[in-house]
């Protein structure tokens, strides 16, 4: 987990997605920071989905492959979870606490948009003949933080993948402006630092 400090009155937590210590450092650090607002990461279908799984508790759908193999690489760090352990936290924290919590991340309709608009047939197979070689690929980091961020920049790096991701940071900088009072935000790490950029930009990029 990484803390931006983007001021004294909104924080942002970069998150490794998946690994579940990082739940017990989230957990430390929203009732360090008492916030009145929570943003998180990740769609509304999302964030609703991820009340009714901490409620009821249900079968989750299986992970892609690209999932499997970064879950497979991430544990060299630790125990992994899917949903991520963070998020969850974040979630039953503040649904226990009775603090308003809001998706950051573009809503699906709006995702299934852009991805289809965004994201091309050559991608998607320089991306499958890629597959086999990222489960192979050996990634010379230390931290798990740094981890992610590595791997992000491998998944993510054909074009039209690498767009879909950078309309995601500036809609979750956009929607996380809009929040008032004392906010938390947390955003899976990948991602993090983006969005902290286009906020020291005022918004612009």
């Amino acid at each position: 987990m990484k803390v931006f400090h983007l001021s004294p009155e909104i924080h942002m937590l970069g998150i490794v997605k998946g690994l579940v210590s990082e739940s017990e450092k989230v957990n430390k650090y929203i009732q360090k920071f008492q916030p009145d607002t929570v943003g998180i990461g990740i769609s509304s279908d999302e964030l609703d989905g991820l009340k009714e799984y901490i409620k009821k508790g249900f079968e989750l759908p299986a992970l892609s492959t690209i999932e499997e193999i970064y879950a497979e690489k991430l544990a060299a760090f630790g125990d992994v979870g899917f949903p991520p352990p963070a998020f969850e936290t974040i979630v039953a924290y503040c649904t226990d606490n009775e603090i308003p919590i809001y998706p950051l991340d573009i809503p699906e309709v709006e995702f299934t948009e852009l991805y289809c608009n965004t994201v091309h047939t050559r991608d998607l197979i320089f991306q499958s003949f890629r597959i086999k070689r990222l489960r192979k690929k050996k990634l010379d980091v230390k931290a798990p933080e740094d981890f992610e961020i590595a791997w992000d920049g491998l998944v993510n790096k054909v074009g039209g993948f690498k767009k879909v991701e950078v309309a995601r940071e500036k809609h979750m900088a956009k929607e996380l402006k809009k929040l008032e009072g004392r906010v938390l935000a947390a955003i899976e790490i990948a991602r993090a630092a983006g969005v902290a950029r286009i906020l020291e930009k005022g918004g612009k990029e």
